[in-house]
């Protein structure tokens, strides 16, 4: 029987090309963030692939193609709602405890923003609800978390100007608790749990990414009607199929035209003003105001086609009124 692998599936990432069959990666990929072993993946893929590789190989795969997609991920922008959860869960780095901190919307169940830090201090909050921030582009109104300090002093130093509400330490029975948060961190556990601990902490930031994507573009849930929290939040959609196949490509179409970091700043500034005047005048967003900021904007080099692009991924053609004619 010929070898999966001589199916070339080749990504150029400036370190060296990779060749395999795009089924045998992703198949590695989804079990790996499932929760397999390394080891039983090998044994997978020798059993029902025919495909003979090492453990090493398969961690290789997880690496960089996770760095990829993540590459292409940081770019969206989602369309998230206005209540905000808050947790943190704990992870065995080289023998050391560090510490994931997670930021999840209530309504679509996006995760927003995840970091993995060394100490549990106000700081490492703050760099969290200033990371979910600048993703999402608003504010929330309501911020739900437990009792643990250093999410009521990052609070002040952030959303509290802001008239953001703090729950803090909510009830099971409460509606505000951080129920759904806490699942999320048993998902997590289902992977940790076949690993003795990561080896250093550029694995575990690997390991962070990787259960970042999977979680919100990859995997379908029964609360969000059987879409991804990516869907629900007004992403692209990756189809029925084989998602992670769709993510590496989507990765790869995005490489291929890179931004700078101007660029993206520019597309960062007008999503959240669009997506802004979206919500109503309310928040003192109007046409007016877009289209002062679209002339600001071009002055600081936004051309024509970059704001059709980023016009055009809202799939609202009452926006194309701020093209010019």
């Amino acid at each position: 029987m010929p070898s999966a692998c001589g199916r070339r599936f080749v990504v150029d990432l400036g370190f060296s090309r990779m060749k395999c069959s795009p089924q045998v990666i992703t198949a590695s990929l989804d079990l790996y963030f499932k929760g397999i072993s390394l080891h039983k993946i090998t044994d997978h893929l020798k059993q029902f692939y025919a495909v003979t590789v090492n453990c090493s190989t398969v961690l290789r795969w997880i690496q960089r193609y996770v760095a990829l997609m993540k590459e292409y991920a940081d770019k969206l922008m989602p369309d998230v709602a206005d209540v905000w959860h808050a947790d943190e869960t704990v992870f065995n780095v080289n023998g050391q405890y560090q510490w994931m901190w997670n930021l999840m919307d209530r309504e679509t169940r996006f995760l927003i923003a995840s970091r993995l830090t060394r100490t549990r201090r106000e700081h490492d909050a703050t760099n969290l609800f200033l990371e979910g921030q600048s993703i999402s582009g608003i504010v929330p109104n309501v911020l739900v978390t437990d009792g643990l300090g250093s999410y009521a002093s990052a609070f002040d130093q952030t959303f509290a100007k802001k008239q953001t509400r703090h729950i803090r330490k909510p009830r099971f029975i409460d509606k505000a608790n951080n129920n759904m948060i806490e699942r999320l961190h048993g998902t997590i556990k289902e992977r940790t749990k076949t690993m003795r601990g990561l080896d250093d902490s550029d694995s575990a930031n690997n390991m962070v990414d990787g259960l970042r994507l999977a979680y919100n573009l990859l995997r379908p849930h029964t609360a969000l009607n059987g879409k991804t929290p990516a869907e629900a939040a007004g992403l692209p959609t990756l189809g029925d199929g084989n998602r992670w196949k769709a993510m590496i490509q989507h990765s790869v179409e995005n490489k291929e035209r890179t931004e700078t970091l101007a660029q993206t700043w520019r597309r960062r500034t007008i999503e959240g003003t669009i997506k802004r005047y979206l919500e109503g005048e309310g928040n003192g967003v109007n046409a007016k105001w877009v289209l002062n900021q679209i002339e600001w904007l071009k002055k600081e080099g936004m051309t024509e086609a970059e704001l059709r692009e980023i016009l055009s991924g809202f799939n609202n053609p009452t926006l194309l009124v701020f093209l010019r004619p």
